[in-house]
């Protein structure tokens, strides 16, 4: 099942509150590239994770894996942790986070993006669907010229065809990829809106104290 939506209404969205009982903080570092005869270039990455135990005001409790996530949080801190993904698998990564101690609150631009992908720009396809147009109408004009001669209506306006196939399907192409990278865009900032929203509620509604 796809964890991408395509509007507003595929969003699963839900909160869960509680008080931090322990917390673990470790990082992860990868580095890349390589160095032969003392050229080559190097590079890392860094994801940070951190651990959130909590304790819910009926004594339950659970853990949220926070990756790359800027917040601040201790024990005894009561937080909300607000989760995002889709309908169709019934599942959340964390997207919002709430602090109700230090009144600190934060969104995490990631698990937008991740579920309202921005598409590439598809510098490929602009370049592969004009040749194959441009291909394909070389071929059938070719054939039009041969049996209907160079003087037909017919074959002259698929010549004229063939000659500006690529640059039509180069402007398609392009208008096509701004049009779903606009899209994506709108549908991510109501992604963004609904988070918010909930982030709202739970700064309204704070849990609690955990049961004794």
């Amino acid at each position: 099942m796809t964890t991408h939506i395509t509007t507003i209404d595929d969003l699963y969205i839900f909160t869960r509150s509680g008080t931090v009982i322990d917390r673990q903080a470790e990082s992860d570092t990868q580095v890349y590239g390589s160095v032969t005869n003392g050229h080559g270039r190097i590079s890392s990455s860094t994801t940070d994770y951190l651990t959130l135990f909590l304790r819910e005001a009926d004594g339950k409790e659970f853990s949220a894996v926070l990756q790359d996530f800027s917040v601040l949080a201790r024990v005894g801190n009561q937080v909300s942790i607000i989760f995002a993904g889709t309908k169709a698998t019934k599942t959340g990564w964390p997207a919002g986070f709430v602090n109700h101690d230090t009144r600190r609150e934060t969104i995490r631009d990631e698990t937008i993006r991740s579920l309202a992908p921005v598409p590439k720009s598809g510098c490929a396809l602009l370049i592969v669907v004009p040749i194959l147009a441009f291909l394909m109408l070389g071929t059938i004009a070719r054939t039009a010229l041969g049996f209907l001669g160079d003087t037909s209506l017919i074959a002259i306006a698929l010549l004229l065809g063939w000659l500006v196939s690529p640059l039509v399907a180069f402007i398609v192409m392009l208008k096509r990829g701004r049009r779903q990278t606009r899209q994506a865009n709108d549908l991510q900032s109501e992604i963004r809106a609904a988070i918010q929203q909930q982030i709202d509620a739970a700064r309204s509604n704070p849990p609690p104290a955990p049961a004794a």
